[in-house]
Formats: structure tokens, sequence, C-alpha cells
């Protein structure tokens, strides 16, 4: 006898990104993740307490290849441009031999005085890095639902994103969020300057559900495919 396999996931992107017949057979809670009170609380104090924003770019998401760097050092060198004091502050932690390889690749682009690898650093501390911001570069190929953007986001810095289907269906239409096509580095230049140059008036977070609300769908949800398997 034929079973028919029906997944729970925390987002659409999972089952758009899988594709074929599991874009009708994973049942999305969209999202199905959230802050609890104690970072929202924490964003809104370090909000509060920034006047206002610095001149550079932080990038969003782990440092690596997955997540875009590589990019992000190429668009930062040609926005640096328009403006030597610029900065661009990654953060994460890397390996010696990594931070070796990026600092050469930085020299080559000749960025190297003014990108900074900040390392493992808190919480707390990241999120005054993101507040002071003028622009969050979040450049990631994989995701399902981007903390990084969120957390940007409800500290009141626009981000310039790939249009992978992530980003697309959580952030697409909101005020502060730009999406280009995935490897158009030309447009997320353009993008990033734009945004530099004109900054943003609004900055809208995304409305997500508590972790209460969630696991109360959750828990209906997992009743009835029980029912449904009866």
């Amino acid at each position: 006898m034929k079973t028919k396999t029906v997944a729970k996931g925390v987002t659409k992107a999972t089952s758009i990104e899988m594709g074929g017949e599991w874009i009708n057979r994973i049942i999305s809670l969209d999202p199905g993740v959230s802050l609890d009170h104690e970072d929202l609380s924490l964003m809104k104090r370090v909000r509060e307490r920034v006047e206002s924003k610095e001149n550079y770019v932080v990038f969003g998401g782990r440092p690596g290849a997955v997540k875009g760097l590589a990019e992000a050092l190429i668009v930062f060198k040609e926005i640096s441009r328009r403006s030597n004091e610029l900065r661009l502050i990654v953060t994460g932690r890397l390996t010696k031999t990594m931070s070796m390889i990026l600092r050469e690749v930085c020299r080559k682009l000749g960025i190297v005085d003014k990108v900074v690898f900040t390392g493992f650093i808190s919480r707390v501390k990241r999120f005054e890095i993101v507040t002071k911001a003028k622009l969050m570069l979040y450049l990631s190929h994989v995701d399902a639902f981007s903390y990084a953007v969120l957390e940007s986001l409800h500290l009141g810095t626009p981000v310039v994103s790939y249009k992978i289907p992530a980003l697309k269906i959580h952030y697409g239409r909101l005020p502060g969020v730009e999406l280009v096509e995935e490897w158009d580095l030309e447009a997320l230049t353009v993008e990033a300057m734009n945004i530099l140059e004109r900054g943003v008036d609004v900055v809208e977070h995304h409305k997500i559900k508590s972790w209460e609300e969630m696991m109360s769908e959750e828990i209906r949800l997992v009743y009835k495919l029980v029912e449904g398997m009866r």
C-alpha cells in the first residue's frame, strides 16, 4: 500500500525551493518562528538609545559564501567609491585561516582599510551595530526565514537582499526592503547606493505571531494530521 508523506515546515519557501509535488505536501506555519519578549524588549531599548546612524554598512548573516559575503565585498567596493569614509562591518566568528583569506581578498579589492571583521560579539553588541548602520547587505542564497532581516527592520535599518523565495514571501512588500535577482551585482549596487544617498523614510518590520500563538497552531495541525490518518 502506498503512503503519502506530508511534512510540516516553518515557511512556504522550503516547499517552493524543493519544487514538484512537495509544494502541495508541505504544510507551512508561515512562518513557524518568532522573536521572544526578551529579544523584542532588548531591541527596543537598543534602538531608543541610538541617536543617529553612523557611516557604515553591515553585512547580514554568517560570514561565508552561502550567505553572499563574496558579493557583499564586491558591491561594497563599488558603493564605497562614492564615500571614502564609508565602512563595511562583518560580524561573526572566523577561523584564523579564513580571516587571512578574507583580508587578502579585501587587499586585492582595495578595501582592506574599509572593512572591519569583528569576530564573535554578544547579541547586544550585534544589535547596536545593526541599529547604527545605514544599510544591511543580506545576500544569502539559501534561507527559510531570515532572523537577520527581521531584526534589522525592528532596529530601523533598511535591507538590500536577493529575491530568493524566503525573502520574497516574508519581506517582499515591506518598506525598507529592496530585493533584486540573485547574482545581479549591478542591481545590488544601485539599490544600495540609492538608499545610502536618499535614505529611507519608513522601515517597517514583519508582523509575526507570538511563540504561544504558533505553538497552539502547531498543536492544532498535529491533531488534524492524526485525525486524517485514522
